[in-house]
């Protein structure tokens, strides 16, 4: 900003002010900006801010115009945007209010996540696993308690599919006493696959801590309620291609998990540990110690 276009500036505000007979309409406060750019075309000045308060999709502008008489004519625009701690979709916000340092709740949607990882299974049927897989929304509808520099704890309700998949020469079988076991496919069968898809409400609790302008650090723990369970096998035999899926298992209904991630504006990546059995005892194969890494947008 040259000093020529300082003294320009500020003659122009002067001249308006010396034509008002009265205090000002509009007193307009700007804190953090990242960038503030002044700019003079003819009797046209105008100011634009961006980044306000450490959002760069958050911007402001200010135009003033000299008439033939003199007179000082004024535009405002300001970029509404969904106001958030960077990630997900905050509900009950419709402008980015300059909020940081200030205790506040707000309503959000957040979490879209993909990961894979490994499932152990235990005594007979170790090294029978191969990739479980998940997929999900971590925070369907999540409260958030905002404090202090940046720091929010956070309670949410969302949804996950989890796939528990065998090596590729093992299916789930289940018995006559309705215990769901792993065993070899014949030689003779080709293209086969196995898996166990479990369905949970997921509730997480956790902390997030904002460091700079756009990282954040959370972690912290989640209930699953596994509402439903189902396995399927696929092969194919001579000519004959079979794909069945069995339902109504005897899964664990509830379980908990260890969760910690990185986030970097709304991409991210995550640690998911899962430490206990995804099915009863005396109903299946003890398959326990699952971990996850993925990506997520909007955590």
């Amino acid at each position: 900003m040259s000093y020529n276009r300082l003294v320009t500036f500020f003659t122009c505000l002067a001249a308006a002010l010396c034509g008002m007979a009265s205090l000002p309409d509009t007193v307009k406060v700007i804190d953090h900006p990242d960038k503030v750019v002044l700019i003079k075309n003819g009797n046209v000045v105008q100011v634009n801010v961006t980044g306000i308060d450490g959002h760069a999709d958050s911007t402001y502008q200010y135009t003033v115009k000299s008439t033939e008489r003199e007179r000082m004519r004024t535009q405002e625009k300001e970029k509404e945007h969904i106001y958030g701690y960077g990630h997900g979709f905050v509900l009950n916000r419709k402008k980015c209010e300059q909020v940081d340092g200030k205790p506040h709740f707000d309503l959000f949607i957040s979490g879209f996540y993909l990961g894979w990882g490994h499932t152990n299974a235990t005594g007979a049927f170790h090294g029978t696993t191969g990739t479980t897989f998940e997929a999900g929304i971590l925070n369907v509808l999540g409260l958030g308690y905002h404090f202090g520099n940046r720091n929010r704890l956070s309670l949410g309700v969302g949804y996950q599919a989890k796939f528990h998949a065998l090596k590729k020469d093992y299916q789930f079988v289940q018995n006559d006493a309705q215990q769901l076991v792993i065993e070899k496919y014949p030689s003779d069968y080709k293209h086969q696959s196995s898996q166990l898809l479990i369905h949970s409400m997921q509730f997480p609790l956790l902390y997030a801590k904002g460091i700079g302008k756009w990282v954040w650090l959370y972690g912290g723990g989640v209930m699953n309620w596994n509402f439903e369970a189902v396995f399927d096998r696929k092969f194919e035999t001579g000519k004959t291609q079979v794909s069945e899926t069995t339902r109504g298992l005897n899964q664990s209904k509830i379980t908990f998990d260890i969760l910690a991630g990185l986030q970097w504006r709304s991409i991210g990546a995550f640690f998911r540990y899962s430490p206990q059995q995804v099915l009863k005892d005396g109903y299946g194969p003890e398959l326990n110690k699952s971990w996850i890494v993925g990506v997520a947008i909007g955590f």
